[in-house]
């Protein structure tokens, strides 16, 4: 008997399917599809922040030039890639057992949905606003809300590790609220009207309060099936992909809970293409020369070493960003004499 390959609308199907019955990130991210109207795979993303303040002045006197209201921002360049599952099988393993097919289709679908949670966490990590955190209680989570720079908190939401799901229980008590209509994978309450959501990505002592305007997912494709068949050896190969990049575009709209720093990252030196300081052990430092980053370094023994491609000069502002998993950022800057 002839062996029968499924349409690929069919498979198509049963992958997006399978990826709508896990954790929905589109709910806490926002889809960008300009990038499938432009040709190139590189994206450069402005993430803006604005300073200064207003002051109230006596008749004849002016703004002072601390309070000038600044924009500036960090630019930060994407390359596209593509995201790829591939599940070979032979007839003989789907005669065997005809849930091969359907179990491969679900492997697919699950690491395709893994990988764009993890993408999405990553770009969370990278939050502007951050809270140091001793406990996870009411008071917590109030001030986190309150550093929330928008007079408007509606689609807040807060991502947790698994492992602070009971403590967060039992220190919130009876101020985690239950809202019966409240459906959304992972939700065990709110707090302050604000949805408490687990996730296994979310690093363990770490937290994300925000709203899904903060990260954004340029598509250049969306999942597109392929089949291919060895008719001689019977062997069937099904591919599933998406071409696309996830990048954090307002750094406003989201906050990053977690435990201090054991050691306050600094810029010790910075001269000639050497830059080096002191960090927490095992932290990712990120070394930006005037807003542009240059390149990374972990840290080990509470200090990291950086070498540049290029000579340092004077008016330099050399600034860096020490992240360690479970923890907030520690970040430093230095203007190179």
């Amino acid at each position: 008997m002839a062996h029968i390959i499924y349409d690929n609308f069919v498979l198509e199907n049963k992958v997006e399917e399978m990826v709508k019955t896990q954790i929905d990130m589109n709910n806490y991210l926002t889809p960008d599809y300009s990038l499938a109207e432009s040709a190139g795979m590189v994206k450069k993303v402005n993430v803006y922040d604005a300073t200064g303040a207003v002051e109230e002045l006596a008749m004849g006197e002016g703004n002072t030039d601390a309070n000038d209201i600044e924009v500036g921002f960090v630019q930060r360049e994407y390359r596209v890639k593509t995201t790829q599952g591939r599940f070979p099988y032979y007839d003989e393993q789907e005669m065997s057992d005809p849930m091969v097919v359907e179990v491969g289709l679900q492997k697919i679908a699950a690491l395709m949905v893994n990988d764009l949670t993890d993408k999405a966490i990553a770009e969370m990590s990278k939050a502007k606003i951050q809270k140091a955190v001793s406990a996870w209680n009411f008071d917590t989570f109030a001030d986190a809300i309150a550093l929330y720079p928008y007079e408007n908190e509606e689609g807040l939401f807060c991502l947790i590790n698994p492992a602070q799901k009971a403590a967060i229980r039992k220190a919130l008590n009876n101020n985690l609220q239950y809202v019966e209509g409240f459906a959304r994978t992972g939700y065990i309450g709110t707090v302050c009207n604000v949805p408490i959501i687990v996730s296994k990505a979310v690093p363990e002592g770490e937290a994300y309060l925000g709203t899904s305007k903060a990260i954004t997912c340029f598509i250049k494709k969306g999942v597109e099936m392929e089949q291919t068949r060895d008719a001689d050896k019977r062997k069937n190969t099904i591919t599933a992909r998406k071409v696309m990049l996830v990048a954090l575009t307002d750094a406003t709209r989201m906050i990053k809970l977690g435990a201090a720093q054991d050691t306050v990252a600094t810029v010790a030196s910075a001269s000639g293409k050497a830059i080096s300081g002191a960090a927490s052990t095992g932290a990712v430092v990120e070394i930006y020369v005037n807003k542009e980053l240059v390149g990374t370094a972990t840290a080990a023994n509470s200090a990291y070493s950086f070498t540049a491609s290029e000579n340092l000069v004077s008016g330099d502002v050399v600034s860096v960003i020490a992240r360690l998993s479970g923890h907030v950022d520690s970040t430093a800057s230095k203007v190179v004499q």
